[in-house]
């Protein structure tokens, strides 16, 4: 007979069989418990002797699964360390104990397979190289009693970093710079710009991903500046996240004229023209205007430019409509390089 609290398995054995059985540990249940093995010779007349008790022993299933404790990472690699929840064994060094049986089982899934990593240890501390860029760490545990638990999971996962700048904005307007980092979870993403490809970066916005992976920010354009967008990289005892740092990308800020076009635009032959221009940023310097002959841009003049004002004059003398332009040179304001445009065409009708 097998006792616990209660009997829970008996058997009998035939007279001149071999004196053992196998009693199957499926019939101790599950979680932890105290036995002993009772047996008696019995007669055919049903008659039965007295009882001889084994030492007592205990069934210590697994019934805990590993828990991770704490989790860090290197360039190329990860460290898990977890612990297992057990019962205090209350009959150590009973005759069925097996000292060494504790087993621990490092796998990870990558795809729905699941793959060991390396063999069954007894540590419960790990530190391997990466096997794929994204992947589900976990841990087995097992001892001579019990089926295999898994615990200490762990989602390691690599940013799949996608950026995109326009190449050109208007100075004074918004550019949209956007992006996904290839998971379906939120990340918190970093903008950074430099003045030039030597210059040191700074951060200039933060944002936090969506539910898609994707981000976004709004960008004003005061200069032509270079960008990369960072996600910082974190391990915590469920999550190993791998950040990136895209690579720059320059995005020209360009001359936005406001408007363009002569103060009287029908004039008689011999009066002054008055060709204005508005332009941002804001600058001092010096314009172009130009003239359409009838196959190409020609110089007319130079004009000063006062805080993106300026004020062009000459005598029309040529009679028809004629196509004029500005043309706003390249500069650097405040420290950042705007790049040069034209004015949209303006007309001049000469009677």
């Amino acid at each position: 007979m097998l006792w616990g609290s209660t009997k829970v398995w008996d058997a009998q054995v035939l007279a001149g069989a071999a004196n053992e059985i196998d009693i199957p540990t499926s019939d101790l249940g599950s979680g932890f418990g105290i036995y002993t093995i009772a047996v008696a010779a019995g007669t055919a007349a049903g008659d039965t002797g007295p009882m001889v008790a084994s030492p007592r022993f205990d069934h210590m299933a697994l019934n805990a699964a590993p828990e991770t404790v704490a989790v860090s990472q290197a360039a190329t690699g990860v460290t898990v360390q977890w612990k297992l929840e057990q019962q205090a064994d209350s009959t150590p060094n009973d005759p069925l104990d097996q000292p060494d049986a504790l087993r621990f089982l490092p796998q990870y899934e990558v795809g729905g397979q699941v793959k060991p990593l390396g063999g069954p240890i007894s540590t419960t501390v790990l530190s391997f190289t990466n096997p794929a860029p994204t992947y589900n760490f976990s841990v087995r545990a097992r001892n001579e009693w019990s089926t295999e638990t898994v615990g200490a999971k762990v989602a390691v996962r690599t940013a799949r970093l996608t950026v995109q700048v326009p190449s050109r904005g208007l100075y004074g307007r918004e550019s949209l710079i956007q992006g996904n980092y290839g998971h379906p979870v939120q990340r918190q993403m970093i903008l950074h710009a430099r003045n030039s490809a030597t210059s040191p970066w700074y951060v200039v916005g933060t944002t936090v991903g969506n539910s898609s992976g994707g981000y976004a920010f709004r960008v004003t354009n005061r200069g032509t500046r270079q960008y990369r967008v960072v996600t910082p990289g974190f391990a915590s005892t469920s999550e190993v996240w791998y950040g990136a740092v895209s690579a720059p990308a320059t995005l020209t800020t360009v001359h936005r004229v406001t408007s363009a076009g002569f103060y009287t635009p029908v004039l008689k032959r011999g009066q002054t023209a008055t060709a204005d221009l508005n332009v941002d940023p804001r600058f001092n310097g010096r314009v172009h205007l130009q003239r359409w002959n009838g196959k190409t841009w020609v110089h007319v003049k130079d004009v000063l430019i006062n805080s993106g004002f300026a004020r062009g004059q000459f005598v029309s003398t040529i009679p028809g409509r004629v196509a004029y332009r500005y043309y706003v040179p390249n500069i650097t304001f405040n420290g950042l390089f705007v790049a040069a445009t034209y004015s949209p065409n303006f007309v001049l009708t000469t009677v």
